[in-house]
C-alpha cells in the first residue's frame, strides 16, 4: 500500500511528533510511506524512519519569503492552483492513499488521484475554541472569509474521508461544516511512552532547585496562551509570590513572547526555546501549565502525564477525554483569571503538587501505542479496500 503525506514541515511540533511516531510502530514493509513537504527542515526530517521517502516543494518556508511574489504564488498553489498543474508538478506519482495530515493543504490533496484523507488537528467548535468563534463572528462575514469557505467546503466533498484526533473535534467538525458523521473516524494520537520516558531521564545543564517551578512546554504561537500566562505570573509577581516559570518552546510568536517578557518585567521566566529533547525541562519543574486557548489534543499535556508530572490545564475540547473531570489532572475554566487562581492553589498548597502527580502516574496507561496503531492499520485497510 502506497501511501501520500502532506505536510508543510517536519517541525518539533505536536502534528510532526505524532506522525514520527506513526512512522516509528507501524509495519513499513507493509504500508509504503512517502512524504512531500513544502519546507526542508533537515534536523527534524532525519528522525524520520529510514525506509520513508521524503519530498520537498521548496527548500525554505515560501509564507515568510521576502519576495511579495513568491508569498502570493504560494498563497495560489495552497488554494487556487489548477488541480491538473498540482497533481504534474507536485504529487507527481500515484498512490493508492493521500493523507493531508495537517489539515491545511486541501487544494493540493483533493488533486490526487486516489483515495483521498483530511486529518484534522484542529477544534472547529465555537463552542470551546473561542478563536474559531471569532472567525465564525467576524471573518467569515468579510468577502474573503466566505470566499476561503466555500472553497473549503468545496475541497472537503471531495475527500473519501476525514480523520479526528478526539470525540469533541469529531462533533465540532459535523456541527461546523454540516459533514456526514459516517465519513469521519477517530483516530487518537501516537505517543511514544517508553521513548518519551527514557528521553526524559537524560542529564542536561539545568536544574531546578528549591523554588517552586512551573513549565510550559508548547508551541509559541496565537491560541496558545503564552501571553496571558506570562501576565498571570506578573500578577502573582506583585502580590509577592516566590517561583519560577520555564517556556519550552518555539514558533511564529516566540520573539514577540519574549519581548513581552521583557516589558513586563519577569526576572523569573526563562525561555528555553527549541529543544530537540524537551522532556528532560519537564522533568525539572514541580507542575506543568496548558494556557491554550484551543486544542483539539494535546501532544504536549499526554507527554507531561506520561513523564508523570501534574497538569493544570484549561478546558479545550478535548480535555474531559484526557483528563476527564479533575480525575487526572487539574481542569480550569480557559481564562486568565482561572489560570492566576489555579496557580496561586499551588503555590500556597504545595501538597496539591504530589496528589495531581499520583493522578498523572495513573493516567499514563492510557496512552497504549498498540493499540492505536491497530487502529490507524485498520483504517488505511479499510480505505484502500472501499477503492
Amino acid at each position: 500500500m502506497k501511501t501520500l503525506i502532506i505536510m508543510d514541515v517536519i517541525d518539533s511540533g505536536g502534528v510532526s511528533t505524532v506522525l514520527r511516531n506513526i512512522l516509528k510502530h507501524i509495519d513499513l514493509e507493509k504500508y509504503k510511506f512517502e512524504i512531500l513537504a513544502f519546507e526542508e527542515n533537515s534536523e527534524y526530517e532525519a528522525l524520520i524512519p529510514d525506509g520513508v521517502t521524503i519530498r520537498h516543494v521548496y527548500r525554505n518556508n515560501p509564507a515568510k519569503h521576502r519576495n511579495k511574489y513568491i508569498r502570493y504564488a504560494y498563497g495560489v498553489l495552497r488554494e487556487k492552483l489548477p488541480k491538473w498543474m498540482i497533481r504534474q508538478f507536485i504529487i507527481k506519482f500515484q498512490y493508492d492513499i493521500a493523507i493531508d495530515f495537517k489539515g491545511n493543504n486541501l487544494n493540493v490533496l483533493t488533486a490526487a488521484k486516489c483515495k483521498k484523507v483530511f486529518w484534522s488537528h484542529k477544534d472547529f467548535s465555537p463552542i470551546t475554541n473561542p478563536i474559531e468563534k471569532q472567525v465564525i463572528e467576524v471573518y467569515s462575514k468579510t468577502r474573503k472569509g466566505r470566499t476561503k469557505e466555500e472553497i473549503f467546503k468545496k475541497n472537503i466533498g471531495k475527500v473519501d474521508s476525514t480523520v479526528c484526533i478526539s470525540e469533541a473535534c469529531k462533533q465540532g467538525f459535523i456541527e461546523r461544516w454540516g459533514y456526514d458523521e459516517s465519513r469521519i473516524r477517530v483516530l487518537y494520537n501516537v505517543l511514544d511512552v517508553y521513548d518519551i520516558r527514557v528521553r526524559s531521564e537524560e542529564d542536561i545543564p539545568y536544574k531546578k532547585g528549591n523554588k517552586f517551578t512551573f513549565c510550559c512546554m508548547t508551541r509559541i504561537s496565537s491560541g496558545k496562551g503564552i501571553e496571558r500566562l506570562l501576565e498571570s505570573t506578573k500578577f502573582l509577581n506583585e502580590e509577592g509570590y516566590n517561583f519560577s516559570l520555564n517556556i519550552v518552546g518555539s514558533g511564529d510568536t516566540y520573539d514577540d513572547m519574549v519581548g513581552l517578557s521583557e516589558e513586563l518585567g519577569l526576572k523569573n521566566v526563562t525561555f528555553f526555546g527549541n529543544k530537540m529533547n524537551p522532556y528532560p525541562y519537564v522533568r525539572e519543574c514541580d507542575v506543568v501549565i496548558y494556557p491554550s486557548e484551543t486544542e483539539a489534543y494535546s501532544t504536549a499535556l499526554c507527554e507531561a502525564l506520561i513523564i508523570g508530572k501534574p497538569v493544570i490545564s484549561c478546558k479545550t475540547a478535548s480535555i474531559p477525554e484526557i483528563l476527564g473531570n479533575n480525575e487526572f489532572g487539574y481542569v480550569i475554566e480557559n481564562s486568565q483569571e482561572a489560570i492566576i487562581k489555579a496557580m496561586k492553589n499551588f503555590l500556597n498548597k504545595p501538597q496539591l503538587r504530589d496528589i495531581y502527580e499520583c493522578k498523572a502516574k495513573n493516567r499514563s496507561s492510557y496512552f497504549n501505542v498498540d493499540n492505536n496503531i491497530q487502529e490507524i492499520e485498520r483504517f488505511l485497510n479499510e480505505t484502500k479496500k472501499n477503492t
